[in-house]
């Protein structure tokens, strides 16, 4: 019995580690200058990534977890249903500068998108984020 049980807790523990591969599809439009990217990130789930947005002094941060709080679910989880846990952090002077900080929900496979405006105009998203969490 203790052999079967050290199984399971070892087979349920290896899930937490499953392999995620980000799509990522970034665009910032920072004082009038529009800086694109695509990338693809490969993490485990609940790893912290970090990388620079090219031409800019502004980093990201990101982190897909299954551990969703039930407040952002409306108590309804989907099978495969990850958050998506974003930073964009502006570096000035070696200071860190959390400038938005947005989640996604999506699913495995599945394309989520956010913009992020400067103001309630809503004319000109200052970032535009898509991104598709497969596993590998």
């Amino acid at each position: 019995m203790n052999v079967l049980t050290s199984i399971l807790v070892f087979l349920f523990s290896m899930a937490s580690f499953a392999g995620i591969s980000l799509d990522i599809d970034f665009k910032n439009n920072d004082s009038g200058k529009v800086t694109k990217f695509k990338k693809t990130i490969e993490t485990y789930i609940d790893e912290t990534q970090t990388f620079k947005i090219p031409n800019s002094n502004k980093i990201v941060e990101i982190k897909v977890t299954d551990r969703i709080p039930e407040v952002l679910t409306d108590g309804q989880k989907f099978d495969d249903q990850v958050l998506v846990d974003m930073k964009v952090i502006e570096m000035v002077k070696n200071e860190r500068k959390v400038i938005v900080s947005p989640k996604i929900i999506t699913v495995l496979g599945k394309e989520a998108m956010m913009e992020i405006y400067e103001d309630e105009s809503r004319k000109k998203p200052m970032i535009s984020l898509k991104v598709t969490p497969k596993k590998i």
